[in-house]
């Protein structure tokens, strides 16, 4: 994950881990630069992964994340071109994840 904000790049790594194609834990790793941003995403990522494991369905946690706005916004490298939040961005990815191992071939 790579947000572009006021100048200054937001870097992070995010994973989602499957069993069966079901999502049931997220990871997120951010830059140490911004300690905000990086505490944000890791309770985001322990909150996502206790509501994964206790069987909420991840289309209810992506429409609680999606359109969240706060900084650090804007755009973003890779499939992802904008987001109006981190909690934005995980959204987006969490959906073009799921999509993808649905997808995928057994």
């Amino acid at each position: 994950m790579v947000i572009y904000h006021e100048g200054k790049r937001v870097k992070g790594y995010l994973t989602l881990n499957f069993m069966d194609k079901k999502p049931v834990e997220l990871f997120i790793t951010m830059d140490a630069a911004n300690p905000i941003a990086k505490g944000f995403a890791h309770c985001t990522s322990i909150l996502v992964s206790k509501m994964l494991r206790h069987g909420i369905d991840p289309d209810e946690i992506i429409a609680v994340l999606e359109h969240q706005r706060f900084e650090p916004a804007g755009l973003c490298e890779g499939k992802i071109h904008s987001c109006s939040s981190i909690a934005d961005y995980i959204a987006k990815w969490m959906k073009l994840e799921i999509e993808r191992k649905q997808h995928e071939q057994v």
